[in-house]
């Protein structure tokens, strides 16, 4: 690289060269840290540039540019760039493994064609790692780039794949590991969002894996033989439909509902003048009647049944 100079973030923002699209921006609390480290001490570390665009140094250049202050830059002039990159971050940044897995993930995902990478840019860095040249990295080629290994390289694809943008980002930000979050990436896109808004990915991931183990062991169980027509009349005939049983369901709530009510009198008192238009004698005493008839029918028929029940006996 050659010398370094200073400058004012211009009026019109730089663009960012694609390989440092590759990692993970800084962002919420992080970043306000960052900056304020910034406005502190001021740029330290050069903004380095290639081909007119900022080839590292995203996060600096954008506190700087929010904070209106001057920068050192520096334009890269070797023959490596998507390796420099790579370097820089890895001894910077000190991401975990599941941060690296997701950067290789999204190296190996490249193709021809794509802007990002092509072949001319590539070969130097896959020399280095002593790699064979090819259009773009393999998970092999990645995996040894990012020290990751080629099983953490899947995973990552899978969720990048299949995971909504904030379960995705939740990786690149270091709050959850890539495996757990292959685990949530199963789940429709709201439960996905649900889980990354309850901050609960870890736990969530464990119990959904627990389920997944539980319902592999319940598919080695033998099966049950169908039940056949006079079977399934049997069932509907004990257990009712779902609209019968919500029937009983009901009743059972309004008893409860009013076994909780206080006393008679000190209901009739504690309710407020605000609330009183809102209750109405006739609905009461029709409800009233209601419940009394139903339990004059429901004796009746308990009654019937076990009367039924003793001749059968005889």
């Amino acid at each position: 690289m050659n010398m370094i100079r200073y400058e004012q973030t211009p009026d019109v923002g730089i663009q960012w060269h694609p390989y440092a699209d590759i990692f993970p921006w800084i962002e919420g609390v992080a970043f306000e840290e960052f900056k304020e480290d910034i406005r502190a001490n001021g740029v330290r570390e050069p903004i380095v540039f290639f081909e007119g665009k900022i080839l590292d140094g995203r996060n600096r250049y954008t506190a700087a540019r929010e904070l209106g202050i001057e920068y050192p830059r520096t334009e890269y002039e070797g023959n490596d760039p998507l390796g420099f990159v790579i370097s820089v971050n890895l001894k910077r940044r000190h991401l975990t493994e599941s941060q690296r897995a997701m950067v290789a993930a999204r190296l190996a995902t490249a193709r021809v064609g794509n802007p990002t990478f092509n072949r001319a840019n590539l070969p130097d860095s896959a020399e280095r790692a002593n790699l064979p040249i090819r259009e773009e990295p393999t998970n092999a080629e990645a995996a040894k780039m990012l020290n990751v290994s080629e099983r953490s390289i899947k995973t990552a694809k899978q969720v990048q794949k299949t995971g909504v943008p904030e379960l995705v980002k939740a990786v690149e930000q270091g709050t959850v590991a890539v495996s757990a979050a292959a685990v949530i990436a199963k789940q429709d896109e709201d439960t996905q969002r649900r889980l990354v808004a309850e901050d609960k990915l870890k736990r969530a991931a464990a119990d959904l894996k627990k389920a997944e183990a539980e319902a592999k062991e319940a598919e080695k169980l033998p099966k049950a033989e169908p039940l056949t027509d006079e079977q399934k009349a049997e069932q509907r005939r004990i257990f009712g439909t779902e609209e019968d049983r919500a029937i009983g369901a009901r009743i059972d709530e309004i008893i409860d509902r009013i076994n909780e009510q206080p006393g008679v009198f000190d209901a009739v008192s504690r309710i407020p003048p605000a609330e009183r238009h809102t209750i109405s004698i006739p609905d009461i005493r029709a409800a009233s009647a209601w419940l009394s008839a139903f339990a004059d029918a429901w004796e009746a028929h308990i009654a019937k049944e076990n009367e039924h029940g003793l001749e059968a006996a005889e």
